[in-house]
């Protein structure tokens, strides 16, 4: 039987096939959120009416998110369909690369870890520190100077809005008045279960003191005690030193991911 491509707007089936691999499948969840999915659209493949693999585009940044699940056979019928954004930015399970770049010239990616914790299995450090704070929306221009002192980390990170600031879960350690340390929210679903750990940052002269340990862990104790069962985040394989600081707090490595820009190639035939 052929598989059948088709676009889903059905929640609960989504969220049946989502909620076999939660960790794995957490920005798609994510993407479910009210204000989200909005901005998202899924393609499912459907082989005699079960849903095999899944296609998400996120439409809220430019170029769009492209997020692939499913075994290889049904993520290349997704693909070969040609409905496809003709330029994206994938974040995929690293075993869909090949399947990919059947489809899209994506010439260069980064090699990421999918962690995870658990409330059973989180760590939270036992000491704390005066200057470790929730931040809200007022802390915009702070953030952005925190990265105006390292060009490196403006080059990697941007400033979240103050709005986005106000609605999600950010921390941050202050010092003489200055950020210096700070860690916030990729996704945050409390009604999926599920959200993510994003924008990690200390500044260079203040690493090695724990604060990106103690960030982290204020992120992540706030996302369990608003009823999230997992929370995830993603982290180039080879920062060790992250990976250290988040393996303390009970985070595990779920899956190798991979990420990075696409342009479909014209020669496929399929658009």
């Amino acid at each position: 039987m052929k598989p059948q491509i088709r676009v889903i707007t059905d929640k609960p089936l989504l969220r049946s096939y989502f909620n076999h691999d939660p960790a794995l499948c957490g920005y798609a969840l994510g993407d479910m959120e009210a204000t989200m999915w909005q901005m998202t659209t899924y393609r499912g493949c459907f082989l005699d009416e079960n849903l095999v693999a899944v296609a998400v585009e996120w439409h809220g940044a430019n170029p769009p998110v492209l997020l692939l699940f499913g075994p290889e056979a049904f993520v290349a019928s997704l693909l070969s369909a040609g409905d496809l954004p003709r330029t994206v930015f994938y974040m995929l399970p690293a075993e869909h690369l090949a399947v990919l770049q059947r489809y899209y010239e994506a010439p260069e990616y980064d090699l990421l870890w999918r962690m995870a914790v658990s409330p059973e299995t989180f760590r939270p450090p036992t000491k704390t520190i005066s200057g470790l704070r929730p931040l809200n929306g007022s802390d915009a221009a702070s953030w952005d100077q925190l990265f105006r002192r390292d060009p490196g980390g403006q080059v990697t990170m941007t400033t979240p809005t103050a709005s986005r600031l106000a609605s999600g879960v950010y921390f941050g350690i202050e010092e003489a008045g200055e950020l210096v340390a700070v860690a916030g929210t990729h996704v945050s679903a409390p009604s999926e279960g599920i959200a993510a750990v994003g924008s990690v940052y200390t500044r260079p002269d203040k690493r090695g003191q724990g604060y990106a340990t103690l960030t982290t862990a204020a992120v992540t104790a706030r996302f369990f005690e608003m009823g999230v069962k997992t929370v995830i985040l993603n982290v180039l394989q080879e920062n060790k030193p992250a990976i250290h600081v988040y393996k303390k707090l009970g985070y595990h490595i779920h899956a190798p991911i991979i990420e990075g820009p696409a342009k479909w190639r014209i020669n496929t035939g399929t658009l």
